[in-house]
């Protein structure tokens, strides 16, 4: 929803920082200036306060406050954070896959469709907007939605700069410094922080280090040219990985089979730098071009010497990335028929070149090299898309895009050639909203999506290169929802969809994971958000999903000693098939806070089968500050406790974790525990 409750510390502190003024045209995640609550499309919006206010160490403490959003993994730093969007990026073992991801208007998923949210500090994110379901017309190779970030902005003028120290349970620290100054036709804002933790469970500690750098410069004629720099260090992220329900039973802090003999876990690092050129000759025109490159050094110790695959496949991962890419779009208010209409066309073109190793693991130390591989992508593409007020009470939006891809992956160490696959897909979208009464719309669309098999999910590991059989995935997705207020009090938006995949992407195993395609899948389901300030200090924030996500067409592989399994029917793993998010905040007085959450989620199912599930779990949060106010800074002290009532639970479930080379289901390391009641405490210092 793009209504948010707003205390009035946050005021405060908004007004002091002085946050940008947006020009009269200016594109949300829609690729259209209109605001989400007008797009025919589910689209939600979560704001700085969402993300400042708690213990910040993952991304989630914003992302679960969306409708049909779930999240799992926040404690292990060595897989990141795992984001599904109606059952959509579930397969995921690490990273994010299906979801398109933007921090500040950039692309942060690479061009073979793997996104990483590593780089970004919760603690900075000054608002997000999210678009449910298919948006390949409007973004290409994704079929579950669209994450766009907008981190900490420069001042409009003066200047400001915060703190934060935040101290936790197991060893948890963090410090973070932000600013940002006017001086002339210049702007700027700078982002710091250090994260480090040694975890819940054995061999998982994590150290983290990040930098932002914007710099606005205006230009003649209303342009703007904006300089991005991000850097990202993590000399440190250890991995306890999954275990069984008998070692859950056991002790729910130890690490997995062979993690510490082997030492798994990765080390990144991270540059990024883009420039973002705007102008708007008129008041219903803008041009915008972009370009970017990204650095990413990559080392992961998987806990294995290596699998006895002809050749091996070796347990230690390497790679240095470059991903990049150019863009330009156009955006035009006119009329059509006597009406408004809003014309935004668009080019994009990106590419991606990873070099990556494969070695033996010797207990934690590289061993004799077993793969040598050039991965790359490319990718060009265009789009158009138009919304027309066609009636005082009807307003249409169709769009279309044309991707053209390839992808490549050339063995060196064998020399065995280079293989390639080349795709061309077209994606469209039609949607219509009707303007019931003044501040309630009805809205629907229909669309549909492609995905590709990321680079490392399609290569075959038995006859290197490219596996010709694993097609991309294609979605039709069908959307009807409602939204609307009553005045300040409250806010709701809810969506009922249905989504039909044909030759969706199944993760096969753990490490390494291999990939097939079910025949169909379908998800339906329905989802509510609701916004309420029924008393001026008391504030509501829910979000409710409840879905089917079922395999209409699949077979099981084989396992050691029992024959594939017909589970058309089955629950696909790794999505709860209901899951919600509500939190209570109290305004007191003396400027105290008391914010009180709850996050739930249904059984998970571990496996295709579904013979193996995580249990349904309810978990408590709660959070207290009390803010200090003076003419020349803010202080805010802040108390919190995480899983308020020690619920056992399960963090993370590691999909289909026995499906190759195991005797049976149960051998299986699907679960990764989360900590038991944990504690933080810290102080935010905000001058002026």
């Amino acid at each position: 929803m793009g209504w948010s409750c707003t205390a009035t510390a946050v005021a405060q502190q908004e007004e002091r920082e002085q946050q940008v003024e947006l020009p009269p045209v200016t594109t949300t995640v829609a690729r259209l200036s209109s605001d989400l609550e007008d797009y025919p499309a589910a689209g939600s919006t979560v704001g700085r306060e969402a993300f400042a206010t708690g213990r910040g160490l993952a991304l989630d403490q914003g992302l679960d406050r969306v409708p049909g959003v779930h999240t799992q993994n926040r404690y292990n730093f060595a897989q990141d954070l795992r984001l599904s969007v109606r059952g959509f990026g579930a397969r995921s073992p690490f990273g994010i896959r299906g979801i398109r991801v933007l921090v500040d208007g950039i692309p942060a998923t690479a061009t073979d469709g793997q996104s990483q949210l590593d780089a970004i500090d919760p603690v900075f994110v000054e608002q997000l907007e999210v678009l449910r379901g298919p948006s390949s017309a409007l973004y290409g190779n994704a079929s579950g939605g669209v994450f766009r970030f907008t981190t900490i902005e420069p001042p409009e003028e003066g200047q400001f700069v915060s703190g934060q120290v935040l101290l936790g349970s197991h060893r948890e620290r963090a410090q973070r410094l932000w600013g940002g100054r006017v001086d002339g036709d210049w702007r700027s804002s700078v982002t710091a922080s250090n994260v480090s933790l040694d975890g819940y469970r054995e061999h998982a500690e994590a150290t983290r280090q990040r930098l932002g750098i914007k710099v606005d410069r205006r230009l003649d004629n209303g342009a703007q040219l904006r300089l991005l720099g991000n850097i990202m260090d993590a000399p440190e992220a250890r991995d306890p990985g999954g275990l069984r329900r008998d070692q859950v039973r056991d002790d729910r802090q130890q690490a997995g089979d062979d993690a510490k003999k082997y030492d798994a876990g990765e080390e990144i690092e991270q540059q990024s730098l883009a420039v973002i050129l705007s102008s708007q000759p008129s008041a219903g025109e803008l041009w915008e071009g972009q370009a970017f490159l990204q650095r990413r050094d990559f080392y992961r110790r998987s806990p294995f010497d290596a699998v006895d695959d002809d050749p091996p496949v070796g347990g230690i991962i390497t790679y240095e990335r470059y991903f990049g890419g150019i863009g330009g779009r156009h955006v035009r208010q006119t009329e059509f028929g006597g009406r408004p209409v809003e014309i935004s066309v668009g080019t994009e073109a990106e590419w991606q070149y990873d070099d990556r190793q494969r070695y033996k693991n010797e207990q934690g130390d590289r061993g004799d090299p077993t793969h040598n591989q050039l991965e790359q992508a490319q990718m060009v593409a265009g789009y158009a898309q138009a919304e027309w007020q066609a009636a005082e009470r009807w307003r249409l939006v169709g769009g279309s895009r044309l991707d053209w891809l390839q992808m490549s992956i050339r063995d060196r160490k064998n020399g065995s050639g280079t293989d390639r696959e080349r795709y061309t897909e077209p994606s469209y979208l039609l949607g219509a909203s009707y303007a019931l009464t003044e501040g309630h719309q009805l809205y629907t669309n229909a669309s549909t999506a492609f995905e590709t098999a990321t680079l490392w999910e399609m290569w075959d590991q038995d006859e290197g290169g490219i596996d010709s059989d694993l097609s991309a995935q294609e979605a039709r997705s069908y959307e009807l929802g409602v939204r609307g207020g009553f005045g300040e009090r409250l806010r709701y938006d809810l969506s009922l969809f249905q989504v039909t995949v044909e030759n969706e992407l199944v993760p096969q195993g753990e490490s390494p994971e291999t990939y097939e395609n079910a025949g169909e899948t379908r998800r339906r389901g329905i989802e509510l958000g609701i916004e309420a300030r029924p008393h001026e200090r008391l504030e509501i924030t829910s979000a409710l999903a409840v879905g089917e996500f079922i395999f209409r067409d699949l077979e099981t592989p084989k396992l050691d000693g029992e024959g594939g399994d017909e589970v058309s029917g089955n629950n696909i793993p790794g999505i709860p098939r209901a899951h919600g998010y509500l939190e209570v905040v109290w305004h007191g007085a003396h400027d105290w806070r008391y914010a009180t959450n709850i996050r739930a989620a249904d059984k998970i199912y571990a496996d295709d089968r579904n013979t193996q599930s995580s249990s349904a779990h309810a978990e408590v949060g709660l959070h207290v500050s009390r803010l200090y106010v003076t003419d020349e800074y803010e202080a805010e002290p802040f108390v919190g406790i995480n899983n308020l009532l020690d619920e056992e639970y399960n963090a993370n479930i590691k999909i289909n974790a026995a499906a190759r080379g195991a005797d049976d289901v149960d051998d299986g390391a699907y679960y990764e525990p989360a900590p038991e009641r944990t504690f933080y405490a810290g102080i935010t210092v905000r001058g002026f």
